[in-house]
């Protein structure tokens, strides 16, 4: 369906006229023209267009594409569902498809779906390691990439584990800085978020506290005046580990202990992710002595 049927027949839809929508910025044979597809009009426009019938760009491109996902957001609903699952076979199939049509396209947008399917495998069995070559491919279309947009930050934050502690830190800050101009939009802000609370656990992970400090800073920063409640969450149980880690403050547990039991109220999965972490990485070592702070 082209655009401007599509348009028309939500005006339409809505009992709107053209006439009431003309005026000094398009006029009525102009936006007669474009429903007809006769002629193009700018993006400027198209907003204004879709601003007098309350439209948002969202719900228009997705009354476009026939009220489906777009292919990536398809893509990510298969990932998160299999994953949650741990069905690994199903991950590795869709990492086969995305290579066959990297093969056939040579879009490097399959490439990179293929590379961040694999992250996540790796983040449930660790055996399945990213290749030196693929992380060199991630981190080559990054660096070429003046503004990452949610892509690009979704992308490297679901990668954190499979790139080296002090090199990860080097993109964190990256997304910072490139992401910035996409902060305002809602998604993009929480994959930012999303990316920095795991570049910040894996600083602390490996005792890189400059670096964790500066993660744990710009994360309080962004979430400040945020209704983040999850988020907010994270940041409490990874500021536990923080001052427990690199202050040798036993007492900084409680935070932690509180984080889990919003967890626990609130959202079982993060819950149990957490809880396990808890047990596998901080109480057990706390049992082994106060060589865990050397």
């Amino acid at each position: 369906m082209i655009i401007g049927e599509t348009y028309r027949k939500i005006r339409e839809g809505k009992g709107i006229s053209i006439s009431s929508l003309a005026g000094a910025e398009i006029s009525k044979s102009q936006i007669s023209r474009f429903e007809l597809g006769e002629t193009e009009i700018s993006f400027f426009k198209l907003l204004y267009l879709l601003e007098k019938i309350g439209v948002t760009l969202e719900e228009f491109l997705l009354s476009c594409n026939n009220y489906q996902p777009s292919d990536f957001n398809t893509l990510i609903r298969l990932v998160q569902q299999a994953a949650y699952n741990q069905e690994i076979k199903s991950l590795l199939n869709m990492v086969s498809k995305e290579m066959e049509l990297f093969r056939e396209t040579k879009s490097h947008y399959h490439k990179l779906n293929a590379i961040f399917i694999e992250s996540i495998i790796y983040g449930i069995d660790n055996t399945h390691q990213l290749s030196n070559q693929d992380t060199s491919y991630l981190t080559n279309y990054l660096f070429s990439v003046e503004n990452w947009g949610y892509y690009e930050i979704l992308i490297l934050g679901n990668c954190c584990r499979a790139i080296l502690p002090n090199l990860l830190f080097r993109y964190a800050k990256e997304a910072l800085k490139k992401g910035k101009l996409y902060s305002s939009i809602p998604r993009n802000k929480q994959a930012l978020v999303q990316l920095l609370l795991n570049s910040l656990l894996i600083m602390i992970e490996n005792s890189l506290y400059e670096e964790a400090l500066f993660l744990k800073q710009a994360t309080k920063n962004i979430l400040s005046n945020s209704t983040d409640f999850f988020e907010q969450t994270i940041l409490l149980y990874l500021e536990g580990f923080f001052e427990l880690k690199f202050h040798r403050n036993q007492k900084s547990i409680l935070k932690i202990e509180d984080a889990l039991k919003i967890f626990e109220l609130f959202n079982k999965t993060l819950y149990k992710n957490y809880k396990d972490y808890y047990k596998k990485n901080i109480i057990i070592l706390l049992q082994c002595g106060n060589s865990y702070f050397e």
